[in-house]
């Protein structure tokens, strides 16, 4: 939209003072005839090339005779005719031609050029809602939901077979693509903006019957929330031939990109203490409900200009007494953010895995960097199971509790309740 009201503008205010000026440009004119004596032709200059014309005048003559007589008649008086001579005018020569020729071609050139900057803009503002309703690129789009960014820099239009309608939702533009689904930024019948993730087709029917499987989970998992300002709400959902669901938009940084961008090497004090507050509640209200996320790391994480953080992405979150839905021994989430319980029984739910989780993930905002790191994620696993994190860039005052969250048997880590007091005692102090 901005890129089309620059174009606007700038067809507006370039076009619109040149022609004017080109239209009040003076241009040779012919000259003021003198008054036209007898017997006299009038002579035109045509302001166009070629020369000139003559229209003949009407003649003439003003005599005043008075006779008595002829010149043979014999009288005392005498006859006496008067007239009056034609007078001679002086009539001004023609223009160069060459000077009206160059006025002419000078204004002629500058509303070609005009009309060619006219259509240039034309051209790129057709190119760029071309641009916006295609993607013609190679490159995979931004993935979305999963590990999502989702700012207007990031939106990448639509790609040819996409729909223009999801339910009662007009398709804005394309988000991104995730291992389950596609994401569509769409507008609800109220001008409301959501994100509609789809699920993927896929020609694997095994493959299918598992994306079918966990799409469901989520929608299930998200009907059973509260409404909460840390987590993203579903709108609408609908499970038929191809499932979809729309949830709340936040046009909002992740916070891996957040601390990325603004703060490489940590977020503030009293920044990092808001976020880690806000973080923990959404880990609440999940955790009343027997869910486990099973995937807390800064892609998933949003951070709005104004509001809280929020949690999203339930896609392999599921409840403590829910059945298996991923295949055994799969090892599902992000090496540096795992609890090392899920590493080795990668079938074990427990809700202090996403306290470990939570645990790195501070670190990650208040330091720019996991607590676990390795050349390969077969080496951060290992670090994760085996090695003690390095909290020495951590900022004392929360370095305690993030280290009880890194503890590397889930019995002594605190709960979410517990971390909502501890974090409450360091507000107040």
């Amino acid at each position: 939209m901005k890129r089309w009201l620059a174009g606007m503008f700038l067809v507006i205010g370039l076009g619109v003072p040149t022609l004017l000026l080109v239209e009040t440009r003076p241009t040779a004119s012919a000259p003021v005839q003198p008054a036209l004596p007898a017997r006299q032709s009038i002579i035109f200059y045509n302001t166009w090339p070629g020369g000139t014309y003559t229209v003949p005048s009407t003649t003439t003559e003003t005599t005043t005779t008075t006779a008595s007589s002829t010149s043979e008649t014999t009288s005392d008086v005498p006859s006496s005719t008067t007239s009056t001579p034609p007078t001679t005018a002086s009539v001004q020569p023609a223009p160069d031609s060459s000077t009206a020729d160059r006025d002419i071609a000078e204004a002629i050139l500058l509303r070609l050029v005009i009309v060619a900057a006219l259509l240039a803009c034309t051209a790129w503002l057709i190119r760029c809602l071309y641009k916006r309703r295609h993607i013609v690129t190679d490159e995979q789009p931004t993935v979305a939901l999963a590990t999502t960014n989702w700012p207007r820099a990031e939106r990448h239009g639509t790609l040819p077979g996409d729909p223009r309608k999801i339910g009662p939702y007009k398709v804005v533009t394309r988000l991104g693509v995730g291992g389950m689904g596609i994401v569509f930024l769409v507008r609800g019948r109220n001008g409301k903006l959501f994100a509609v993730k789809m699920l993927l087709n896929t020609h694997d029917a095994e493959a299918a019957e598992e994306l079918r499987s966990r799409f469901r989970r989520e929608m299930q998992v998200h009907a059973s929330l509260p409404s909460s300002p840390y987590l993203v709400q579903v709108d609408t959902c609908q499970f038929g031939e191809r499932p979809w669901m729309a949830i709340d938009f936040v046009d909002a940084l992740s916070l891996q990109s957040f601390v990325a961008k603004r703060y490489p090497n940590g977020l503030p004090d009293d920044m990092l203490l808001t976020f880690f507050r806000g973080l923990v509640e959404a880990l609440k209200q999940l955790h009343e409900h027997n869910i486990v996320h099973r995937d807390i790391k800064p892609s998933n994480i949003l951070v709005p200009p104004t509001d809280g953080p929020k949690l999203i992405d339930l896609g392999i979150a599921r409840k403590t007494d829910g059945t298996r839905i991923t295949g055994t021994n799969v090892i599902v989430g992000t090496p540096a953010y795992m609890a090392p319980e899920h590493i080795n029984h990668p079938q074990q739910l427990s809700l202090a895995g996403d306290v470990f989780s939570l645990g790195a993930v501070i670190c990650f905002g208040a330091t720019g960097e996991p607590p676990f790191v390795g050349s390969s994620d077969g080496i951060i696993l290992m670090n994760v199971v085996t090695a003690t994190p390095d909290l020495q860039r951590v900022p004392a005052f929360i370095r305690d509790i993030v280290a009880q969250c890194l503890h590397k048997e889930p019995a002594n880590r605190p709960t979410a309740i517990e971390l909502r007091e501890a974090l409450a005692r360091i507000a107040n102090a």
